[in-house]
């Protein structure tokens, strides 16, 4: 199976092993959000991942595409007013940054 990254306008395919990611899979089972209960599920889900940080494997990095996709898709539709978010939105995380490495741990 191949997983897409888009970087600098060039199409990059990552390998991804079908086996371990459908245990991933297995074990979170990704639906489309439709509560807030199930969005804050995804959310501590993703806040796992994204501390790993750069020890993410490829498998857990389609994971975090996959459920980062479904929880900006939940929160436009039920956070954004006139363009702006309401009191609700204050965890949101954003999925554009990439999370800050420490160095001291390098």
């Amino acid at each position: 199976m191949l997983n897409t990254t888009k970087t600098s306008g060039k199409v990059i395919a990552k390998k991804v092993n079908r086996k371990r990611y459908g245990s991933l899979l297995a074990s979170v089972l990704p639906t489309v959000i439709k509560t807030g209960a199930e969005n804050d599920y995804y959310l501590a889900i993703v806040e796992g991942l994204m501390r790993k940080g750069a020890k993410l494997s490829k498998e857990e990095e389609a994971l975090l595409d996959l459920l980062s996709l479904l929880i900006e898709t939940f929160e436009r539709r039920h956070y954004l007013i006139g363009g702006s978010l309401t009191a609700k939105s204050d965890h949101r995380i954003d999925f554009r940054r990439p999370p800050r490495r420490n160095p001291t741990s390098q």
